[in-house]
């Protein structure tokens, strides 16, 4: 019988607009084994950029480094205004054409949109688009991961089995960012029971307080695990106990690049072996580079 195993992703949101040449290099170093390529403006491959010829050297880089090609961001809305929708469209093919290329199983989504507007559209919106994205990743072999994210149409563990069930496609499920649920003050035990079944792909980010939580210091605040309140070995064991097994990637939130002196280098190395030591303490069979 096969253990179920975890592995460890790195993100290139965490460095911000370093240089893919330094960052994957650093990534390897540490020890991660696998790699999601963000696509925002901040970051440094903007979907924009990712034509045929750099996806190519991307793909160098990523066999000089024995990285595996874990995912693509795609940080778009899903239910934008309908005369908005074709460029949005454009930007998610781009990222399911760029992870078919590279190998990369899942693109790691959001919905986007406020959960303020009002549902019936929204949420007709919503599964509408999102069964268009889902279809095009099936056919491209790649799976769309949606997380829910606090303040997002998506935004509760209810809200993203509602959608992965009425999309009813197994190329759209769950990217289990654990950070969001918490933050809206869902316990760990919970959180895992209602999604790790569903789950494909999982980010991992740490949380100080309760969302939304009011003015300082009050407010609550993402950083990353061993900064915050969500017991590591906990939820890695919790996580693998109901189900998910795989890819697991670091997420260095907006919210903690801001601190002053912020160095994506040295987040990333405490991070690994943050992650590591809490699997190791769990119990939870993880594949390491040296394993591999």
């Amino acid at each position: 019988m096969m253990t179920r195993t975890m592995r460890v992703a790195g993100w290139t949101y965490s460095y911000d607009k370093m240089p893919l040449e330094e960052s994957l290099a650093h990534m390897a170093a540490t020890g991660y084994d696998g790699v999601e390529i963000a696509t925002g403006e901040p970051n440094s491959t903007p979907i924009d950029t990712l034509d045929d010829r750099r996806v190519a050297h991307l793909a160098g880089l990523l066999a000089r480094h024995r990285l595996e090609p874990v995912a693509v961001s795609a940080l778009f809305r899903l239910a934008p205004p309908k005369e908005e929708w074709e460029a949005e469209w454009a930007k998610w093919r781009r990222s399911i054409d760029v992870a078919a290329r590279l190998g990369a199983p899942f693109i790691a989504c959001g919905s986007g949109q406020p959960a303020s507007w009002e549902r019936p559209w929204l949420w007709e919106a919503l599964i509408r688009n999102g069964r268009q994205v889902a279809e095009y990743a099936q056919r491209s072999g790649v799976v769309v991961a949606i997380e829910a994210h606090w303040g997002a149409a998506v935004e509760r563990p209810g809200d993203v089995l509602e959608l992965v069930g009425a999309i009813g496609l197994p190329s759209f499920r769950v990217n289990l960012d654990v950070c969001h649920p918490f933050a809206l003050g869902y316990d760990l035990e919970s959180i895992a029971a209602m999604l790790a079944p569903h789950t494909v792909y999982a980010h991992v980010c740490d949380v100080r307080g309760r969302h939304p939580g009011g003015p300082p210091p009050n407010q609550h605040q993402l950083v990353n695990p061993g900064e915050g309140e969500i017991h590591w070995p906990t939820w890695l064991g919790l996580l693998h106990k109901h189900g998910h097994s795989g890819w697991i990637s670091t997420q260095v939130s907006v919210m903690r690049r801001a601190w002053p002196g912020y160095d994506p280098k040295l987040a990333m190395e405490q991070i690994y072996r943050h992650l590591t030591e809490s699997m190791k303490t769990a119990g939870v069979p993880y594949l390491r580079r040296a394993d591999a």
